[in-house]
């Protein structure tokens, strides 16, 4: 089935599915699930330090530190998986950018089947019917090598552009957008971040073999490596986002890392060919350091990087893969390097097993479990005045939205939310008692159509001022709206806690 965004793109099919349980006591108990993956593990019969773990846990937590997700596989093992309250186990989580290595991985599969005749065939051979009338000559010179390394000379505005991605997706046509910008260097010359490249090769990939992008996935690497939840969106044309918009769960992406510390082998079987790994993993670039679509960072290593905060660290030297999902911010990449490096490889005592530490690991087990649950609950919810005096009130905003709260004595509050746009009120459901209420909200993001599982609870700041804390399970986003209300009026402020900006301000007052 397929989905598209809202007027322009894509709508990202949302499925809640089972993760990993959090890591047991007794490193060879594995539950059935498990055992297709690897075993459990203790950090020390991995040659890992429990107590230097435990403390990046608690050093996390001390930092507010938003991770949603960590996973840590060393010699095959799963040592250590943390899951961060609210976010799930069952939830399949957006990891943006890294959705460029897995269209990568596929486009070195289909070379080796012949699909396509090498990284030097030029891109207009895999694309006859592409329209050049209003294109520039150079895009004729383009080659597969220079798509995979970002390196099409085409402008896209700058590493990471935001602006140039939102029109990418707010177009009417992704492919045509991404050739039809100016040229600022000849193709091969100069490396420019440029998501459209990468979704060029997923319309290469259909077109070459006769599959979508997500059929070829799922016979070539997803039904192999056992992975059966995969969300991808598509573009009005039909083609699989080939540099963003996958959803999958982070076990299922450390599998992925896993077969590339395998040298592309999964149970015996050749998924990816040996020498794509190792061509594709080494630096292809002169201003920086890129494989295709692969980052290589100074820690013998290479890295899947999506933004906010989505990290897969593929260590061969270590044999180790690491996954964090996350909302950490802008500069997560650095930063999530920074951590890798110095939490994580710092914590590596010995390649081989070290002294077990049954009390450091039963105190890391103790944080992992108190990290996944529900913070504790406020044992007295005092509400003021005001939230007698506006329940049931309905505000109509000036951005065309409305909002109805209604408060009880029950530690919950309910909120009837109509959005800009939408026919349905929202019902959300927000816990008062330092509790997060799950709710299913269609559309979210009205400009492309997201769904989301929202995990919402609120408090009073003061007499006048309701906040909600709201996350979103599936994706890095996470805000904070503030309700300021005086006499008949509101006034409505959205945060977005990726960057503490202000993005939304509107005012309104009680209808008659």
């Amino acid at each position: 089935m397929k989905f598209h965004f809202k007027k322009v793109i894509f709508l990202v099919l949302l499925l809640s599915v089972s993760l990993f349980l959090a890591a047991c006591e007794n490193p060879e108990a594995m539950d059935e699930e498990a055992e297709s993956y690897w075993p459990r593990s203790t950090p020390e019969a991995q040659g890992m330090d429990s107590e230097a773990l435990l403390d990046m846990l608690e050093f996390s937590a001390a930092r507010g530190l938003d991770i949603h997700s960590m996973l840590i596989v060393r010699n095959g093992h799963m040592v250590m998986e943390s899951n961060f309250y609210p976010y799930r186990s069952d939830a399949l989580h957006m990891v943006h950018s890294i959705t460029k290595n897995v269209t990568a991985t596929l486009v070195g599969i289909a070379i080796e089947e012949g699909y396509i005749e090498s990284v030097d065939q030029k891109m207009v051979e895999l694309l006859p019917d592409l329209d050049l009338t209003h294109l520039d000559e150079r895009v004729k010179e383009i080659t597969v090598e220079d798509l995979l390394t970002m390196q099409t000379g085409i402008y896209w505005g700058g590493a990471g552009s935001a602006s140039s991605y939102e029109m990418f997706i707010e177009s009417d046509n992704q492919l045509m957008y991404a050739l039809e910008n100016e040229f600022a260097n000849d193709p091969g010359e100069v490396h420019e971040y440029n998501s459209g490249s990468i979704h060029i090769l997923s319309v290469i990939l259909t077109e070459a073999t006769g599959k979508s992008t997500r059929e070829y996935g799922e016979e070539k690497l997803f039904e192999p490596l056992g992975i059966s939840d995969i969300q991808w969106a598509i573009d009005l044309q039909g083609y699989y986002m080939g540099g963003d918009m996958m959803l999958i769960k982070p076990k299922d992406l450390a599998k992925f890392g896993l077969l590339y510390l395998q040298q592309g082998v999964w149970e015996g079987e050749q998924i990816v060919p040996k020498d794509w790994v190792e061509i594709s993993t080494q630096n292809h670039v002169e201003q920086g350091y890129y494989g295709y679509s692969w980052w290589i960072p100074d820690m013998d290593g290479y890295v899947g990087s999506g933004i906010a905060g989505q990290h897969l660290v593929i260590l061969p030297e270590e044999d180790m893969v690491v996954v964090i999902t996350s909302g950490v911010g802008s500069r997560a990449y650095g930063f999530l390097n920074a951590f890798t490096k110095n939490w994580i490889l710092g914590a590596v005592a010995d390649r081989e097993p070290i002294d077990e530490n049954e009390d450091a690991y039963t105190r890391l087990q103790e944080k992992i479990e108190q990290l996944d649950s529900p913070d504790e609950a406020f044992e007295n919810i005092d509400l003021p005045d005001t939230a007698a005096e506006i329940s049931g009130n309905t505000y109509l905003m000036d951005n065309g939205e409305s909002f109805t709260f209604k408060f009880t004595e029950d530690p919950e509050a309910t909120l009837i939310w109509h959005r800009e746009g939408m026919e349905e009120e929202d019902e959300v459901i927000i816990g008062l008692d330092n509790g997060f209420r799950g709710n299913r909200i269609e559309n979210f993001v009205l400009s492309n159509q997201i769904d989301t599982d929202a995990m919402i609870r609120g408090h009073w700041e003061d007499d006048t001022t309701f906040i909600l804390d709201f996350k979103c399970l599936e994706n890095p986003m996470a805000y904070f709206y503030e309700f300021q209300f005086e006499g008949d009026s509101l006034h409505h402020t959205r945060t977005n806690r990726l960057n503490n900006s202000v993005y939304l301000e509107a005012t309104g007052t009680v209808s008659e």
